[in-house]
């Protein structure tokens, strides 16, 4: 009985050390963006300033985080990163529209 315990101890221990496989993410892919307007200013209230909202995406992006170049996402991207993004700055609504006018006047559109 000691010796079947025995390998039965061995082949348990034998397979909690080998290697467990882990799913490889290859392509990640933006869902598609749905604008929530209660992030951005109401449509023909505020005029997009690209100017203020590159003043404010450095100003505001660089507090938590390096700033990424405009070219490094697509405008899909983009669009779902200012989407999360935006209500965690607290920026409000106008400089949310403004921000969001500078980033995608400077993404390179296919």
């Amino acid at each position: 009985m000691k010796p079947l315990l025995a390998l039965f101890v061995t082949v348990h221990m034998l397979a909690a050390c080998t290697r467990k496989s882990v799913p490889v993410i290859t392509i990640r892919e933006a869902p598609s963006f749905k604008p929530d307007i209660s992030i951005y200013a109401e449509p023909g209230t505020v005029t997009a300033d690209t100017l203020q909202g590159k003043s404010v995406f450095m100003a505001r992006c660089e507090r938590c985080h390096g700033i990424p170049h405009p070219l490094v996402f697509t405008v899909s991207q983009w669009e779902n990163i200012l989407e999360r993004m935006i209500p965690r700055t607290r920026m409000g609504r106008d400089n949310a529209v403004h921000v969001r006018a500078y980033i995608l006047s400077k993404v390179k559109r296919p």
